[in-house]
């Protein structure tokens, strides 16, 4: 028993001994051994930069906004005579875009046919009571003057006659679009009331609210400039010529009033894009909009590739470029994505002329 556990402590002792001597032998190739430090970046190095050329363009693109076609009035029909309505047009509905001269509704005629026939037998009688004057006073007496008035009279009171009989059928006086019906089958009517309200198809006007920032961007001639404008889809495009321009603003907004010359002009309530034209500026250059900071900002890389740092007064955005004026003698390349990590002399290397 006392030999067992004798052996036991024997192997345990030369374990020991064992781990020992490998540890000290790890430890001692530990600090024989040479650490190299990681390579430190270098804080000043050059950025890498895209940019882009300087060039100047000779026609400027146009301000593209929103404009509203309504109509100058909105018409009402009157007939010209009292009376019962009789017969509605089948075509006398709402939204229906009628020719000039269709019927709409007719009047009972009956009344005026018998203030028309009495008109014809007055006329008839006037005649004969003319030539009865003639063979009983000689010509220029006032007996011959007054035949010869009743006689020019009942003329007048015929052709009234006719007109009103001929009213009894209101017709459209212009073509239009119906927009409210204010009359019905059996319903009487006075003259001067009104029937229906109507758009006159050629009637229209096509409006354009513009800031006054964008207004002084515009050409100073505008009068009479031929201009294009745009559905919104783009799928239709018109010409269209400036016929006014508001000489007041109303909430900082002046107004353009466009006409549309087309037969198949755009319809009330649309909305349109105006291509308006714009004012060029001396030596006027082009840039990418990725050029352009949220200060309204363009960095320049002059010739030893360094920034410099500019803001512009007055510049336009169009398609993703943006339009303003520069000097002659500024940089001629600008940094494209510019960062807010910058600064005015720094330096820095091109990586791509685009």
């Amino acid at each position: 028993m006392l030999k067992t556990i004798f052996h036991v402590r024997v192997r345990q002792i030369f374990a020991f001994s064992m781990a020992m001597f490998i540890l000290l032998v790890v430890l001692d190739d530990l600090e024989k051994s040479t650490i190299v430090p990681a390579p430190i970046k270098s804080s000043t190095s050059v950025p890498l930069v895209s940019a882009v050329a300087i060039e100047p363009i000779t026609q400027m693109p146009t301000l593209q906004r929103l404009a509203f076609v309504e109509p100058v009035k909105v018409s009402q029909i009157t007939p010209q005579v009292s009376g019962t309505i009789i017969e509605i047009s089948e075509s006398f509905r709402k939204g229906m875009l009628l020719p000039k001269g269709k019927a709409l509704l007719k009047i009972d005629p009956l009344p005026y046919q018998i203030t028309l026939a009495q008109a014809q037998s007055g006329l008839i009688d006037a005649e004969i009571a003319l030539k009865n004057a003639g063979t009983r006073f000689v010509p220029g007496s006032l007996m011959i003057k007054q035949a010869q008035a009743q006689l020019a009279l009942a003329k007048i009171r015929l052709k009234h006659a006719q007109k009103d009989l001929s009213a009894t059928s209101v017709r459209l006086p212009f073509s239009g679009e119906i927009r409210e019906i204010s009359a019905r089958l059996g319903e009487f009517i006075s003259a001067g009331s009104s029937v229906a309200s109507v758009l006159a198809a050629k009637d229209k006007e096509i409006k354009v609210q513009i800031s006054v920032n964008d207004f002084a961007l515009l050409s100073h001639e505008l009068m009479q400039q031929t201009i294009t404008l745009d559905s919104l889809d783009g799928q239709q495009q018109w010409s269209a010529t400036i016929i006014g321009v508001s000489q007041h603003a109303s909430n900082l907004q002046r107004t353009l009033y466009l006409q549309v010359a087309e037969a198949a002009s755009p319809i009330y309530g649309q909305y349109l894009y105006a291509n308006l034209p714009i004012e060029g500026w001396h030596h006027t250059v082009s840039l990418p909009e990725s050029a352009l900071t949220l200060k309204g900002e363009v960095w320049w890389i002059d010739q030893h590739q360094r920034l410099s740092k500019s803001s512009l007064e007055n510049y336009l955005i169009d398609n993703k470029r943006v339009y303003f004026s520069v000097a002659e003698s500024v940089a001629k390349h600008a940094l494209l994505y510019p960062s807010n990590s910058y600064s005015q002399g720094m330096q820095v290397r091109l990586k791509a002329e685009l």
